[in-house]
């Protein structure tokens, strides 16, 4: 789906043939696979909650599984010199407030551990889509970066038809 939606960006890529969901180990094995055979230097995780084993859910510090999962991720993008990008949901917020940092769902170690986090928010109202383009008003909210510190908002306009965010200028 997101070459798809490339555009005109030249994308390399490695994409597993199967996934498996809650397997740390497996994850791991891959990501140095692809880092040795084709040098990657990016990695999209899609999303946090794959690879949390739900029979781990039950009864314990649901935090600090989310935590120590987190942390692993990180600690392997340090050591093999890459950029991960963990996708994780949002709770429900009032559709008429931009998410933050505090409703990235689970755990706060999702955002504490994180260099960056950027969060996407589109309202989803009917009456504020134009039928003729299709497009929604968005905003990427940079709520941390702990690099170089600077926060703030970006507006962008969705295209539902083409399922794509364009700058707003």
């Amino acid at each position: 789906d997101v070459l798809g939606r490339s555009g005109d960006y030249d994308l390399h890529y490695y994409m597993t043939r199967q996934n498996k969901a809650n397997d740390l180990k497996w994850l791991f094995a891959r990501i140095y696979e692809a880092r040795a055979k084709y040098g990657i230097d990016m990695v999209i995780i899609d999303h946090l909650h794959f690879l949390v084993p739900f029979e781990k859910l039950r009864g314990g510090n649901d935090s600090l599984l989310f935590g120590s999962i987190i942390r692993e991720i990180k600690t392997q993008a340090l050591l093999l010199d890459i950029t991960i990008f963990l996708v994780a949901h949002l709770k429900k917020v009032d559709g008429n407030t931009c998410p933050d940092l505090a409703d990235l769902r689970d755990s706060s170690f999702t955002y504490q551990e994180a260099d960056t986090v950027l969060i996407i928010h589109r309202e989803n109202k009917d009456g504020q889509i134009d039928n003729k383009s299709n497009l929604t008003d968005a905003v990427l909210r940079i709520a941390k970066n702990r690099w170089k510190g600077m926060l703030g908002l970006i507006k962008l306009k969705y295209n539902r038809a083409q399922r794509r965010f364009y700058g707003v200028e």
